[in-house]
């Protein structure tokens, strides 16, 4: 009873951690386990191998035959037939049967006459191929681009909640402040009404944050395959635990091919050309 009690918690504790996730393991598993990407890359595979059996069309086929049959058993037999040149008969002598007959056959076709049509048809198949792939690249692109302005704004949402938590543990401090001024006659019922405001915009603030935190997260969470109706995060702001522990940071170097000034301009007609 012991052990399945510490198995117990120990699973719950297994459970209950964060999955230290970075922008790029976000990506990595988007791309692997997103359902778009699956059937995109489905539909080029099927795409593809139509092209090939199309191409094959295009070679000699051969076709390979073989039969066996079994006959009945017949003895040798001798006929009598009257001679046509005189009186008597003449007699046919017949040998016995043959009971195995075997035979082999080979076929050789090629499409002399329906050439020009099958290289139209491996045409065809080879730009609906291309045209498969250039629509799972499509759909990779989108997917990354979505990953990662999600995982970029739910990054954002975690520092709007620790930002205005810590407005609101001013405001509280400001009305704990307030209402001990009024106790002693330094401020008066409308100072202490206008820091209970204060407080509670400041509480509401956090609730909206908190909403908008837990939208981001559960966007990103089935963004990247996984089950959102597992994810079990807390209405509290103080003790709710997302699903993922951000990794990578906002103040890290961007990526080579956009360091430096940045030419608005040159940006757009680079994005338009390719």
């Amino acid at each position: 009873m012991i052990v399945i009690l510490w198995l117990a918690g120990a699973v719950q504790v297994c459970q209950a951690q964060q999955q230290i996730l970075s922008i790029a393991a976000a990506k990595e598993t988007a791309l692997g386990q997103n359902p778009d990407v699956q059937s995109a890359n489905w539909d080029w595979l099927a795409a593809s191998a139509k092209a090939d059996a199309a191409s094959f069309r295009l070679y000699p086929s051969l076709s390979l035959s073989a039969s066996y049959q079994r006959l009945s058993t017949l003895p040798a037999t001798a006929v009598d037939l009257p001679d046509p040149a005189g009186p008597g008969t003449v007699r046919f002598e017949l040998p016995a049967s043959l009971t195995n007959v075997i035979a082999f056959g080979a076929n050789l076709q090629y499409p002399v006459f329906a050439g020009y049509r099958l290289r139209e048809s491996l045409s065809i198949a080879r730009l609906t191929s291309d045209g498969k792939l250039s629509a799972l690249e499509i759909v990779k692109r989108s997917l990354l681009f979505e990953v990662r302005r999600s995982y970029w704004e739910a990054l954002r949402a975690d520092y709007n909640v620790r930002t205005l938590q810590r407005n609101l543990e001013l405001m509280e401090a400001n009305y704990k402040l307030m209402s001990d001024q009024v106790a002693t006659g330094a401020a008066t019922a409308a100072d202490l009404l206008a820091a209970d405001t204060r407080r509670k915009q400041a509480q509401i603030d956090l609730g909206g944050a908190v909403v908008l935190r837990k939208r981001a997260y559960l966007l990103l969470a089935s963004q990247i395959g996984r089950d959102v109706a597992d994810l079990d995060m807390g209405a509290d702001p103080t003790t709710a635990q997302m699903p993922f522990d951000l990794s990578t940071q906002a103040d890290e170097p961007l990526s080579p091919g956009v360091a430096g000034a940045l030419d608005e301009r040159k940006l757009i007609d680079m994005a338009l050309v390719r």
